[in-house]
């Protein structure tokens, strides 16, 4: 409500314009409630209502002489055939994510181990603060963990957090959509685009999980949007919603360092022969890098400041290096720390193109959240990425300038962004194949061409989809299953991992693991964090293992057999509530 207030009062904005706005401002008071609050004062559902609601007063009190409504009207002729196919396409994923998020709960490897385990701790402890757990739930930027704990909060449960990735997707399928618009293509065809993106493999099973590579780039898109709307109009408005949404992505992901540096510096460069011409040119620049900067800085910048505060470098564990010269100690490199140990064997030691060349050609495949191979569907290697080299040799001729400002930013990124082969990292290739295909086909007077292709598209967009359907990594009979049971009793024990089935029962109780053998965290909090989870120290001394446990009066220890101290606990606690072939649950009281 605050943000259609808000938007409604500014004046001069297309329809496209406003409904990006409420998305930015949404996520916005949405950030920004939640951060006040967990950081000022108690994180509850009060206190982020109460604030809520003083955000709404202020935007209804803010004066305007006339306020703009905005109305919306289309027809289906007059978008389409063509791009109707492709929006149903996208449709049809999109709901039946929404099932599927209705249906099961949030069980993937990275949620379990630290986006959700961050987002419940806080809750928990009623305010924004570094937990106990493994060292990502407090080095990463966690502006995506703020809304996956928004929806907790204001919930009081579990059940519908993978909506927050759901969200963001629909701002970047806008994005994609106002980009289309921006660069003077009808609405049919920018409803092809948006559809076409949100219809990538990757982004179809990633979208309903509680990861962050969809939340990010989609909230990149919304920032490349507006940058695009400045260069063409050199309107400061644009400049400051940039910032937002640039802002909410540098929060995401580090990452968005390169991704708006090399935006802004492309723009600037575009802009300048218009600038230049202007009287107060130093003036205007200073104004709108103040613009940018500014939301960014306010919006993106906390969890760095964080991580420089406690560990001594902004972007702790990963070394930073300039030019041979250390800036800030680490662990290692990104390369070394994340990026080989994720690179299949096969494409390890290859040049990157080649790299990039498997994995393209890695299509079909049966896709799952965390894709390695392949990822952005047979639709891109042999009607997207075409659609890229000649759209842009074809701008070229016709100069074109708007479209090759937009191609130059994106393959800029596409050629900095480390591991490009990996899809998860290069989901802004997407939608530069969607806005070139359909650049290509509103330049082509050839209707049976045109024809063709776009039934190529949508044949193989239904192949792509059909080999992502099954959202490959759910575990057998999940869904099945799950459709015969209650919505209380659809747990991650019951339907995925059986070794968390003994949560269930439980009534609240403090928990206890060994770091070095954690299994996943989040599952032991129970799916209304009742129950306090405590992370020891392994420790050489029996007595200092027993001290520990009674401590922090810990009433059931999760111990894996074979260790020291699964032989130590069954000495001295009998009574094993669950046990299989890898993990011992004693209870100790």
């Amino acid at each position: 409500m605050s943000s259609y207030l808000i938007t409604s009062k500014i004046k001069s904005l297309s329809k496209t314009d406003r409904i990006i706005t409420m998305f930015t401002f949404t996520l916005t008071q949405i950030i920004l409630s939640f951060l006040i609050c967990g950081l000022f004062f108690e994180l509850s559902l009060v206190n982020l209502c109460i604030l809520s609601l003083i955000i709404l007063f202020i935007c209804w009190v803010i004066p305007v002489k006339k306020k703009e409504q905005t109305r919306f009207s289309f027809t289906f002729k007059s978008i389409g055939f063509w791009p109707w196919i492709c929006f149903l396409i996208a449709l049809v994923q999109y709901v039946y994510n929404l099932y599927l998020i209705y249906l099961l709960p949030s069980f993937t490897y990275d949620s379990m181990s630290y986006h959700l385990v961050s987002a419940a701790y806080w809750i928990q402890q009623k305010e924004i603060l570094l937990t106990p757990y493994d060292i990502w739930t407090n080095v990463y930027p966690q502006n995506a963990e703020v809304v996956f704990g928004w929806i907790m909060l204001v919930l009081g449960n579990d059940t519908w957090v993978e909506l927050g990735q759901m969200f963001f997707l629909l701002g970047g399928v806008l994005a994609v959509y106002g980009i289309a618009r921006v660069l003077s293509f009808n609405i049919g065809y920018s409803v092809a685009a948006a559809s076409l993106f949100a219809a990538t493999p990757l982004i179809f099973v990633q979208a309903n999980t509680n990861y962050v590579d969809v939340a990010f780039v989609c909230t990149f898109l919304v920032f490349l949007y507006y940058m695009l709307k400045f260069a063409f109009t050199l309107r400061s408005f644009y400049c400051l919603q940039a910032g937002l949404a640039g802002g909410i992505a540098l929060g995401i992901k580090s990452s968005a360092v390169a991704y708006l540096a090399v935006t802004m510096i492309i723009v600037f460069i575009y802009i300048s022969p218009h600038v230049f011409k202007q009287q107060r040119r130093i003036h205007f620049i200073l104004k709108h890098v103040i613009l940018l900067v500014i939301p960014i800085g306010l919006i993106g910048t906390f969890w760095y400041m964080r991580t420089w505060y406690y560990y001594g470098n902004p972007i702790y564990p990963f070394t930073v290096e300039i030019a041979g010269h250390t800036i800030f100690e680490g662990k290692g490199s990104v390369n070394d720390l994340i990026m080989v140990s994720n690179t299949p064997k096969e494409i390890l030691d290859l040049p990157w193109w080649k790299k990039l060349f498997i994995s393209w050609n890695s299509e079909p495949n049966y896709y799952r959240y965390d894709q390695g191979l392949g990822g952005l569907g047979l639709q891109w290697l042999y009607c997207l990425f075409p659609a890229v080299l000649l759209s842009f040799a074809l701008a070229i001729e016709k100069r074109a300038k708007e479209f090759m400002l937009f191609c130059i930013i994106l393959i800029s990124i596409f050629l900095i962004q480390p591991s490009n082969w990996w899809s998860r990292y290069t989901l802004s290739l997407v939608p530069l194949g969607t806005v070139s295909l359909i650049f290509l086909l509103h330049s082509t007077s050839f209707k049976s061409l045109k024809a063709m292709v776009q039934s190529l598209v949508v044949v193989l967009t239904l192949i792509s989809t059909y080999y992502a359907w099954p959202h490959a990594f759910f575990f057998k009979d999940s869904i099945s299953q799950a459709q015969s049971l209650s919505p209380d009793e659809r747990t991650i024990g019951k339907l995925v991992w059986r070794d968390f089935e003994w949560i269930d029962s439980l009534p609240p109780s403090n928990i206890g693991i060994i770091r070095s053998e954690q299994p996943f965290t989040y599952p032991l909090f129970g799916n209304d964090w009742r129950n306090h989870v405590f992370m020891l120290e392994s420790v050489d001394k029996k007595e200092t293992f027993f001290s520990n446990i009674s401590t922090h009066a810990i009433e059931y220890m999760f111990l894996k057999k074979g260790t020291e101290q699964h032989v130590w606990a069954s000495q001295r606690f009998k009574n094993v509530l669950y046990e299989n072939e890898n993990f011992t649950v004693f209870q100790i009281y």
